[in-house]
């Protein structure tokens, strides 16, 4: 009965481990994605809103709920990995869009100047559907 029982946990562990490694693969796909999008929709690492709206982007992905009612959430998240406040992340990305707006090759942002949300949306719908296309995204 030991045996069973420590044979139970080593495979259990194992599973895990390639469940971790799966989802790494997975957050590695979606972090190229993301930057991918934004490198076409004119953002350059040179801003602190770049790394900002990278973080937040992934997270409004990952969290589901709908925008409106992450954002919050959403901010204080990327605060938190980046060591700022709430507020330095929505007024980097807030400061981005209008580089995005002036240097974007694709029509993402070409039709009304957004907002920090309206930003994190437009990129998120962008990769999702990419993602889709691809058959990576059951949405």
């Amino acid at each position: 009965m030991i045996k069973i029982h420590s044979w139970i946990q080593r495979y259990n562990s194992l599973l895990l481990q390639k469940l971790n490694i799966w989802r790494n693969g997975l957050n590695m796909l979606l972090k190229e994605l993301i930057e991918t999008e934004m490198r076409c929709a004119g953002a350059t690492p040179d801003y602190a809103g770049y790394f900002y709206l990278m973080y937040a982007v992934n997270a409004s992905i990952t969290d589901g709920s709908p925008l409106e009612q992450a954002a919050v959430r959403i901010y204080t998240q990327v605060a938190e990995q980046c060591g700022v406040s709430p507020s330095s992340v929505e007024r980097g990305i807030r400061m981005l869009g209008p580089v995005m707006w002036r240097n974007g090759e694709n029509t993402l942002l070409k039709s009304a100047f957004p907002g920090s949300m309206e930003l994190i949306a437009a990129l998120r719908d962008n990769v999702l559907a990419h993602m889709r296309e691809c058959g990576a995204a059951n949405a």
